[in-house]
């Protein structure tokens, strides 16, 4: 008697066993969260301004003129030959010194520095696909770009 209760026992604690085990399995078919591994894969973080920035951008107005942006350097090129070379700093929000001209502080912008000063670029829009820029403190006129692949 002893002896199929102990059978009976390890009999229902292996059909318990066995129904928690499916169910994860099942739930780790259909891409559900399991506590015996993490298999849902997490969405991609969209890219940041300062991510989606990077890269060759062509005038749309003057074909020939191109600017390229690489981590903190930004470099402007016009007929093929290199006119600046200067260092670049990103800003999520434009700082006071880009104030002049306006109130840009919703805007994220860049400033670029060289031996010749300091410029603020206001970004107008931003994306895969295009830049649009007007210098904080210039004419207001707003440059639009298209990214070159």
């Amino acid at each position: 008697m002893k002896f199929k209760n102990v059978l009976f026992a390890i009999l229902i604690g292996s059909a318990l066993f066995s129904a928690c085990k499916s169910d994860s399995s099942a739930s780790a078919e259909s891409g559900e969260a399991t506590t015996e591994g993490q298999t849902t894969e997490e969405p991609s973080k969209p890219k940041s301004k300062e991510q989606t920035i990077l890269g060759n951008w062509r005038d749309v107005d003057d074909a020939k003129s191109i600017i390229s942006i690489a981590g903190s350097r930004y470099f402007s090129i016009y007929d093929g030959k290199l006119i600046s070379e200067e260092t670049m700093e990103f800003h999520e929000k434009c700082p006071e010194s880009c104030q002049s001209g306006g109130d840009v502080s919703g805007n994220s912008c860049f400033t670029t520095n060289s031996t010749d000063g300091s410029t603020c670029y206001v970004i107008v829009k931003l994306s895969e696909e295009e830049l649009q820029l007007t210098m904080a403190g210039g004419t207001g006129k707003t440059l639009t770009y298209r990214r070159l692949q």
